[in-house]
């Protein structure tokens, strides 16, 4: 609390002694050390009372209590969990990614030119291509001819 040292307690002592005199100075240490005392009980009993009336244990272990029954409530366990699989699947996702990317820059020698490109949107621009009505659709079934009767 106080950090006196051995050199600073014999300047007090001496200085005390100077002051008060031999013949009076052990009845002034037992009067300063009863003042100590009382002091340092006084304070004891102070913050006794004070956690008496706070009931501070009581609290402590009621929060710890509503905490684990929070947790439970939420499914802090599950949530946990949750969080674990969400972070392996963003590192799958990014080893994927960073594959995508090697891929990519492995095709260096491919190129599409301007023309190839603007047919592509031109076709995609038009739509599907649907068969008319009255075309008759490929089935892939062939049919199968009527038997004759040679009876």
């Amino acid at each position: 609390m106080f950090d006196i040292g051995f050199s600073e307690l014999l300047l007090v002592g001496v200085v005390a002694l100077v002051v008060v005199g031999p013949e009076r100075l052990p009845s002034v240490i037992r009067t300063g050390l009863s003042y100590v005392r009382q002091f340092k009980s006084g304070l004891a009993h102070i913050k006794s009372e004070v956690e008496h009336e706070l009931d501070l244990d009581g609290i402590k272990q009621e929060f710890n209590h509503t905490k684990i029954d929070f947790s439970d409530a939420v499914g802090y366990n599950e949530l946990n969990e949750s969080l674990d699989e969400l972070r392996k699947g963003s590192e799958e996702l990014r080893e994927i990614a960073d594959d995508g990317f090697e891929y990519a820059d492995n095709l260096s020698n491919f190129s599409v030119t301007d023309e190839e490109i603007e047919a592509d949107m031109a076709m995609l621009s038009e739509g599907p291509q649907l068969p008319s009505p009255d075309s008759e659709a490929d089935t892939g079934i062939e049919e199968i001819p009527a038997e004759t009767n040679n009876n």
